[in-house]
């Protein structure tokens, strides 16, 4: 696998301005977590078996109710617009912010957790401030694989602020945010999903996945405020195996809130 795109997104993830979109930030609006989720179903569909791959539910922002498979992992990286403009772009390409957007880089880990079910623990990095957090999620063995259960913290330990680096006062308030989510799948194409938390979960969420074809996906969310839309492309294997298991390669691409284009990167392995 060339992995000099992925190297050179994670990059950019890092290195670009985390400047808070204008609606999207302030006291409670979590402007760092708009983007990628850094849970399962953000950047890579994640099936009702066997975790990362191809037909399974995606998401952006918004969490589902399936896990990564025992020792499966994924690292991906996610640019979010702040202006309108293709991210990493600015609007105003000839000024000295012409490369701005909030970036996001992950990675997640799935483990087999007995017959009570499955855990994914993440690691996230928001911000060019030192942001970063830790998000765990778990999925309960309810008998039919098709029905998800799960339960999750996105930002465990409150490192990320809630409100965005200009606010500083209100910034100091935790994103800390517990949920519990159940996924259906529908038919053979397609899955729905809903839940409800606590902080940035506190409206409920919901989220669709309908496959369009055998590697296009596309799917919608309402998380709370507002909607987003998206597609999702998988290009199969990825050019490389770790311990036996072929790496496959994502994309997907949308718009947040209907004004803000987002695209991500990511290999599942």
């Amino acid at each position: 696998m060339n992995v000099r795109p992925l190297f050179l997104l994670a990059c950019a993830c890092a290195a670009t301005a985390g400047f808070a979109q204008v609606e999207l930030i302030g006291r409670d609006q979590y402007p760092q977590f708009r983007g990628a989720s850094g849970l399962p179903g953000s950047g890579a569909p994640v099936r009702p078996v066997g975790g990362i791959g191809l037909g399974g539910a995606w998401t952006l922002t918004t969490p589902i109710a399936y896990s990564l498979g025992h020792w499966q992992f994924f690292v991906g990286g996610s640019l979010l617009s702040t202006d309108g403009a293709i991210p990493p772009f600015a609007k105003n390409s000839g000024s000295a912010e012409a490369l701005n957007s909030n970036g996001t880089f992950w990675q997640m880990g799935g483990f087999k957790f007995g017959d009570l079910g499955d855990l994914t623990l993440a690691n996230m990095f928001v911000s060019t401030e030192g942001d970063n957090g830790s998000n765990v999620h778990f999925r309960f063995n309810v008998g039919d694989p098709r029905v998800g259960f799960a339960v999750g913290i996105q930002d465990t330990a409150g490192q990320v602020g809630s409100a965005g680096d200009v606010f500083p006062a209100d910034d100091v308030r935790t994103s800390r945010s517990a949920y519990g989510v159940v996924t259906l799948a529908v038919g053979e194409k397609s899955f729905v999903s809903a839940g409800w938390g606590t902080r940035r979960f506190e409206k409920g969420f919901a989220s669709a996945t309908h496959w369009v074809s055998d590697r296009w996906a596309v799917f919608t969310e309402f998380e709370g405020k507002h909607w987003n839309v998206g597609a999702g492309y998988g290009f199969g294997y990825a050019g490389f195996s770790v311990r036996g298991s072929r790496a496959e390669g994502f994309m997907s691409f949308g718009t947040v809130r209907g004004q803000y284009p987002f695209w991500s990167v990511g290999v599942g392995f």
